[in-house]
């Protein structure tokens, strides 16, 4: 007497039907997860942090270009889901052009840390602010980097904690707020409505004080520092 009975032509039938299913399904799920974030509107309210959370939860982060500097804290995001991996820069091309980079790149502001003021508008420039940005520059400019969103500030700019690749396509990731601050080229953000992440703000407070004392960049002033906080209720 046999165990198991011969496969129907029904059932025969229903394993292609189970696979195209899954395939569809599978397809659905990597155009939602390899998504393209044009602007900072784009992004789901999902992917920021809760608020009043702490930091044990899962911070989620976006893989990217960066297009252009435009101060020593901020600068503009081409979002290139699934890297390498899914051919960007090798088989798709990031836009070069100021037209085509417009409204597809998103302006992100360095989480928790505050550069000197660039001149705008006929304000003068802070001192080092020049410096601060070359340094962003140097380390973020037509390179990959990894952001992590917070939060999108008043001036619709997406308010991230920025990881940069000291080396090229390794996995090891620096975030470069800390960096910043620990060469006197930034200062720890004052604000009451600053977020902290990677780096926490007793880390970079740390950090901080160690630039003072050394008297590095901006610190290198004494007692005629103008914090950029200050610098900015001022102008």
């Amino acid at each position: 007497m046999q165990n198991s009975e011969k496969e129907t032509p029904e059932k025969s039938k229903a394993y292609p039907t189970i696979a195209v299913g899954g395939a569809i399904v599978a397809g659905i799920w990597a155009v939602w997860r390899f998504r393209r974030f044009e602007t900072v509107h784009d992004i789901p309210k999902s992917l920021f942090p809760n608020k009043g959370s702490d930091r044990s939860q899962r911070f989620r982060s976006l893989f990217g270009y960066v297009t252009r500097v435009g101060d020593g804290d901020n600068f503009r995001f081409y979002h290139t889901p699934g890297g390498y991996w899914l051919g960007w820069r090798w088989l798709r091309k990031v836009p070069t052009s100021r037209s085509g980079l417009a409204s597809k790149t998103i302006s992100v502001r360095l989480a928790g840390v505050d550069a000197p003021e660039s001149g705008h508008f006929g304000k003068k420039a802070q001192p080092f602010s020049l410096e601060a940005k070359q340094y962003l520059s140097k380390t973020l400019l037509h390179k990959n980097v990894r952001i992590i969103p917070l939060k999108v500030d008043q001036y619709s700019r997406l308010v991230a904690g920025v990881q940069y690749y000291p080396i090229s396509h390794f996995f090891w990731k620096r975030d470069i707020g800390p960096a910043m601050v620990q060469k006197g080229l930034a200062v720890v953000y004052d604000g009451t409505d600053g977020v902290f992440y990677p780096t926490s703000k007793e880390q970079l407070l740390s950090l901080e004080k160690k630039a003072k004392k050394k008297k590095l960049c901006l610190w290198s002033q004494g007692n005629r520092v103008v914090l950029p906080s200050e610098y900015k209720r001022n102008s």
